[in-house]
């Protein structure tokens, strides 16, 4: 698939790869991403979602841009993810985690601790995880993998671009695009605890900074009516 995927223009831009036990293992990874790679396609790998089956290490290895999931990564998985040459990203997704009604999210404060970024997303599908609010994921997180307010920010703004290789978004300085939210709201911590009602409390989208209407924004999916 790869090759025709590759000849299609904008049809996908990355190649995820479920390194797991069962699924694919860490030298069929390696196949896959060197595939994806030779056809230019950037790799990231689901890693560690149910068992450690050494994805992190793998990912780490192979120079994906992102680790997803990691709820079971061992202390190995860990200290690869934290080398000083790593490039990969760990994303924590604690949806996923109550969707399936398991008991552990991933170690993101031990991670964050040893220096590793982390960044937040939502894993919003159909088969394992039915939230779509990254305010709710910033909730979960805080609640649950116990990061600070401001590392929960940060890890659906800025480090969650970065690990879409999104260099010039995510977050407010020179240079950046002006891709803006303007909240009516008092505080940072009230996204949070808003969680699902969060999205009704944006005044203004802004997209390279210029006004974006809600018909536009609905149209193409942020927010539902």
């Amino acid at each position: 698939m790869l090759p025709a995927i590759s000849k299609e223009n904008k049809l996908a831009e990355f190649c995820d790869v479920f390194c797991e036990n069962g699924w694919f293992t860490p030298e069929d990874t390696r196949v896959i991403m060197k595939a994806a790679k030779k056809h230019k396609l950037k790799v990231r790998v689901h890693a560690d979602e149910f068992q450690d089956s050494e994805a992190a290490t793998t990912a780490v290895k192979l120079r994906a841009y992102a680790a997803d999931h990691l709820m079971a990564v061992s202390s190995k998985g860990i200290k690869s993810l934290a080398k000083k040459n790593s490039i990969t990203v760990a994303t924590i997704l604690p949806g996923t985690t109550v969707f399936l009604g398991l008991k552990q999210f991933a170690p993101a404060r031990e991670m964050i601790d040893q220096g590793i970024e982390v960044a937040i997303g939502t894993d919003f599908n159909p088969g394992s995880c039915a939230f779509n609010s990254q305010a709710l994921m910033m909730n979960l997180a805080i609640a649950n993998c116990k990061l600070s307010l401001e590392e929960a920010f940060n890890g659906v703004t800025k480090t969650a671009a970065k690990s879409l290789r999104r260099n010039k978004v995510g977050y407010i300085g020179e240079g950046a695009k002006a891709d803006l939210l303007v909240w009516n709201l008092e505080s940072l911590e009230q996204i949070p605890y808003y969680s699902t009602e969060s999205a009704s409390k944006i005044d203004l989208f802004l997209k390279n900074g210029k006004p974006f209407t809600l018909k536009k924004v609905e149209k193409v999916g942020l927010v539902k009516a």
